[in-house]
């Protein structure tokens, strides 16, 4: 008897220690099950806000390639003694560029608000360092700083007096085109060395009219470019072109210009000169200019000093105008830059000498 009721008693403690440990594994089980929706709903949070970085990241990715969107504002006040003094709008550009194809294909567009119109409009194709080809509207490829040194970059506020006479910005022959024109060039670059090609060349077929405008004759300009780069910091150019526009009665008048120039630019100081010289309708004209910056170190000031001259007519007195230019370039963030320029003018004529002042804020986007 005793022994039925041990085996009942030990019956019942297995049953009862069964109910227990199968209440504790369900409780576990319910408790683990929870906790992995819980894991499962944080993963389908992190995988919808991957989702939601990449596809920005994406679109941001495509308009970084495709579609970039930049601009600038320069605004300013000038006074020149006895003549000017006025606020002014310099530019305000909006431009669109970006790749079309696999980093061989790609184009921009440039408007230009201050006084409405385009600018630039072009494409490239460009299959290989040697080789590319350019169509559209774009810098005529004449001189380093034409080219190499646009608003944002140029150290002065004005360009130098022999580029804006003689090289399309508000040229003798008439037009004034910001050094533009519109037509098709071949460019390419030979001798890579430790980061910089040793030659490069330009060659273009163009109008010879300006820029936003079809050709005024059937004579088209042509203009070659060649630069040489011996070592890193130095870098030398020989540009010729050769030019037929309508002048007065003579719808073929000469507007050729040759021109050689230097530039040594290093971590601290820049230099750069050009010389060119042009012949317009008969009448032969020249100039240069030197110019000299300084970059302070961990600054964001850079010393400026500029000598140039231009002779409007080589063969009679009378033409011929200095400037001595001195200036500070001060641009403490990448989107702001301020410009300071003082320039003092001589003349070999009656005109009296003349000092002027140039100050001009660049907010940039």
């Amino acid at each position: 008897m005793k022994l039925k009721q041990l085996f009942a008693l030990a019956a019942l403690s297995a049953m009862s220690i069964a109910g227990v440990g199968a209440q504790q594994t369900t409780q576990s089980l319910q408790e683990q099950i929870a906790a992995l929706n819980n894991r499962i709903a944080m993963l389908e949070g992190e995988q919808d806000a991957t989702q939601s970085q990449l596809r920005e990241s994406g679109i941001k990715s495509f308009f970084d390639k495709h579609m970039r969107i930049s601009g600038y504002i320069q605004v300013g006040y000038e006074w020149v003694e006895d003549n000017t003094s006025s606020f002014y709008v310099e530019r305000a550009r909006f431009k669109v560029d970006g790749d079309l194809w696999r980093d061989k294909l790609d184009y921009c567009l440039q408007i230009e608000f201050a006084s409405p119109k385009i600018v630039d409009a072009y494409v490239r194709f460009k299959p290989m360092t040697q080789l590319n080809v350019q169509l559209g509207q774009f810098k005529i490829p004449f001189s380093i700083e034409n080219t190499e040194f646009p608003p944002l970059k140029a150290e002065f506020i004005e360009y130098p007096m022999v580029l804006t006479r003689l090289v399309r910005m508000n040229d003798v022959c008439g037009i004034a085109s910001g050094g533009r024109d519109i037509g098709a060039q071949l460019y390419g670059s030979f001798f890579k060395r430790d980061g910089y090609d040793i030659l490069s060349y330009n060659v273009a077929v163009m109008n010879g009219a300006g820029i936003n405008r079809t050709d005024s004759n059937k004579s088209k300009d042509v203009v070659g470019r060649l630069m040489v780069r011996p070592i890193r910091n130095l870098l030398l150019s020989a540009s010729y072109m050769f030019s037929e526009v309508p002048i007065g009665d003579n719808p073929y008048a000469d507007a050729s210009r040759y021109g050689f120039g230097a530039m040594y630019d290093c971590e601290r100081f820049i230099v750069r000169s050009e010389y060119v010289v042009g012949h317009t309708a008969g009448v032969d004209a020249h100039g240069a200019y030197v110019t000299g910056g300084y970059r302070f170190k961990e600054s964001p000031f850079t010393a400026l000093a500029r000598w140039e001259f231009f002779d409007q007519d080589k063969a009679q007195s009378g033409y011929r105008q200095v400037n001595y230019s001195v200036g500070v370039d001060y641009q403490p963030l990448k989107y702001l830059r301020m410009q300071l320029n003082y320039t003092f003018s001589t003349f070999n004529s009656d005109a009296p000498n003349m000092s002027g002042i140039n100050l001009m804020v660049s907010g940039i986007f």
